[in-house]
């Protein structure tokens, strides 16, 4: 949603905790490496993923496109990879890697249309106030993932 400036898990403004207690980035995001039960909130958004996460966002410079399973999967394989996370999908668990083949196909389908959709000088005029609110800009070279590149375990 380009009103949020993008994605807004990772501990940005939200994250979750499912039933077993694992600290999970997003709601949407059954990966995890550590467990309420053992540390404490701050605790948690210091573990080594939610940290990836704020090094890496914004996962992209495209505001349509601020998910870093669906819309840029390289983000998520990379982050599980490096930081050792495990799946916490209860019913069927699967690699970040798993997750990544699954999804790469509707990323880059969505790529193409979200990119001619979004207009950067319009969303700055609108959504940001004060140009130190959120600095949704990387460059390529400044991104730790390719986005559309798995990295394996």
């Amino acid at each position: 949603m380009p009103a949020a400036a993008g994605c807004i898990a990772g501990g940005r403004h939200y994250f979750h905790i499912n039933s077993n207690g694992d600290c999970e980035p997003c709601a949407f995001v059954h990966y995890s490496n550590v467990n309420i039960k053992e540390c404490s909130v701050l605790d948690a958004l210091q573990s080594p993923l939610f940290m990836a996460y704020k090094r890496n966002q914004p996962f992209s410079n495209n505001m349509l496109r601020p998910c870093p399973v669906l819309d840029n999967p390289g983000a998520i394989s990379k982050m599980v990879a490096e930081t050792g996370a495990y799946s916490t999908e209860m019913q069927h668990p699967e690699s970040a890697n798993e997750l990544y083949d699954k999804t790469i196909g509707a990323a880059k389908a969505w790529k193409v249309k979200a990119d001619e959709l979004f207009d950067r000088d319009k969303f700055i005029a609108k959504h940001v106030k004060d140009e130190n609110m959120y600095n949704f800009e990387k460059s390529d070279d400044e991104r730790e993932f390719q986005e559309f590149e798995k990295t394996e375990a």
